[in-house]
Protein backbone atom coordinates (compact mmCIF):
# COMPACT_ATOMS: atom_id res chain seq x y z
CA UNK A 1 0.00 0.00 0.00
CA UNK A 2 1.32 3.63 -1.04
CA UNK A 3 1.12 6.08 2.00
CA UNK A 4 3.16 8.90 0.27
CA UNK A 5 6.45 8.88 -2.10
CA UNK A 6 8.37 7.15 0.56
CA UNK A 7 6.55 5.35 2.29
CA UNK A 8 5.04 1.79 1.14
CA UNK A 9 4.03 -1.04 3.40
CA UNK A 10 3.30 -4.65 2.25
CA UNK A 11 1.43 -5.80 5.35
CA UNK A 12 0.47 -9.60 5.67
CA UNK A 13 -3.44 -8.98 4.71
CA UNK A 14 -5.16 -5.49 3.94
CA UNK A 15 -8.80 -5.60 3.69
CA UNK A 16 -11.25 -2.83 2.19
CA UNK A 17 -14.86 -2.43 2.52
CA UNK A 18 -16.79 -2.98 -0.32
CA UNK A 19 -16.61 -0.81 -3.10
CA UNK A 20 -13.91 1.30 -2.05
CA UNK A 21 -11.39 0.03 -4.86
CA UNK A 22 -12.71 0.39 -8.47
CA UNK A 23 -11.36 -1.95 -10.72
CA UNK A 24 -7.72 -2.97 -10.54
CA UNK A 25 -4.80 -0.84 -9.12
CA UNK A 26 -1.51 -0.96 -10.09
CA UNK A 27 -0.59 0.74 -6.86
CA UNK A 28 -3.12 0.85 -3.89
CA UNK A 29 -3.22 4.21 -2.48
CA UNK A 30 -6.75 3.62 -0.44
CA UNK A 31 -5.94 3.20 2.79
CA UNK A 32 -7.40 0.16 4.49
CA UNK A 33 -10.02 -0.75 6.85
CA UNK A 34 -8.27 -3.43 8.19
CA UNK A 35 -4.14 -3.88 8.20
CA UNK A 36 -3.45 -7.48 9.98
CA UNK A 37 0.31 -8.40 10.40
CA UNK A 38 1.87 -11.73 12.13
CA UNK A 39 5.05 -10.63 13.81
CA UNK A 40 8.12 -12.37 13.07
CA UNK A 41 11.58 -11.85 14.80
CA UNK A 42 12.90 -9.59 12.35
CA UNK A 43 9.88 -7.22 11.63
CA UNK A 44 8.77 -6.71 15.52
CA UNK A 45 10.07 -3.32 16.47
CA UNK A 46 8.80 -2.26 12.98
CA UNK A 47 5.31 -3.81 13.08
CA UNK A 48 3.79 -3.12 16.97
CA UNK A 49 5.95 0.47 16.84
CA UNK A 50 6.36 2.40 13.13
CA UNK A 51 3.81 0.89 11.25
CA UNK A 52 1.05 0.92 14.08
CA UNK A 53 2.19 4.75 14.07
CA UNK A 54 1.92 5.12 10.36
CA UNK A 55 -1.16 3.19 9.82
CA UNK A 56 -2.69 5.66 12.57
CA UNK A 57 -1.50 8.63 11.11
CA UNK A 58 -2.60 7.63 7.88
CA UNK A 59 -6.20 6.77 8.80
CA UNK A 60 -6.53 2.79 8.75
CA UNK A 61 -9.59 1.76 10.50
CA UNK A 62 -7.96 -1.08 12.49
CA UNK A 63 -4.66 -2.68 13.09
CA UNK A 64 -4.43 -6.49 14.23
CA UNK A 65 -1.16 -8.08 15.16
CA UNK A 66 -1.18 -11.99 15.74
CA UNK A 67 2.10 -12.65 17.82
CA UNK A 68 3.58 -16.42 17.31
CA UNK A 69 5.42 -16.34 20.62
CA UNK A 70 2.72 -15.92 22.94
CA UNK A 71 -0.42 -16.96 20.49
CA UNK A 72 -2.18 -13.62 21.36
CA UNK A 73 -3.69 -10.80 18.92
CA UNK A 74 -2.93 -7.19 19.61
CA UNK A 75 -6.09 -4.82 18.23
CA UNK A 76 -6.10 -1.23 17.86
CA UNK A 77 -9.74 0.32 16.98
CA UNK A 78 -9.96 3.94 15.21
CA UNK A 79 -10.76 6.80 17.69
CA UNK A 80 -11.22 10.50 16.90
CA UNK A 81 -7.57 10.42 17.52
CA UNK A 82 -6.08 7.97 16.12
CA UNK A 83 -5.22 4.14 17.04
CA UNK A 84 -6.36 3.09 20.68
CA UNK A 85 -5.50 -0.56 22.09
CA UNK A 86 -7.71 -2.65 22.75
CA UNK A 87 -8.52 -6.16 24.60
CA UNK A 88 -8.87 -8.99 22.79
CA UNK A 89 -10.63 -10.87 24.83
CA UNK A 90 -13.10 -13.97 24.32
CA UNK A 91 -13.46 -16.59 21.60
CA UNK A 92 -14.03 -14.22 18.62
CA UNK A 93 -12.74 -10.79 17.42
CA UNK A 94 -15.06 -8.98 15.73
CA UNK A 95 -13.46 -6.24 13.23
CA UNK A 96 -15.19 -2.79 14.10
CA UNK A 97 -14.14 -1.52 10.85
CA UNK A 98 -16.01 -3.64 8.12
CA UNK A 99 -18.99 -5.66 9.70
CA UNK A 100 -18.84 -9.16 8.98
CA UNK A 101 -15.47 -10.36 10.01
CA UNK A 102 -14.96 -12.26 12.97
CA UNK A 103 -11.95 -14.35 13.43
CA UNK A 104 -12.43 -17.28 15.53
CA UNK A 105 -8.84 -16.66 18.51
CA UNK A 106 -8.76 -20.40 19.81
CA UNK A 107 -8.48 -21.50 15.94
CA UNK A 108 -6.33 -18.99 15.19
CA UNK A 109 -4.14 -20.34 18.69
CA UNK A 110 -4.33 -23.27 17.65
CA UNK A 111 -3.08 -22.83 14.13
CA UNK A 112 -0.08 -20.87 15.50
CA UNK A 113 1.09 -24.01 17.88
CA UNK A 114 1.19 -26.45 14.98
CA UNK A 115 3.59 -24.46 13.39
Amino acid sequence: MHFGPALVYRPDIGVFSPGRIQGRADRLTVVPDLVIEVLSPGSRTIDLEQKRTDYARFGVGEYWVVDQDDLSVRVWRRTGAGLEKIAATGDRLACSSIPGIVIDLIAVGDGLRSL
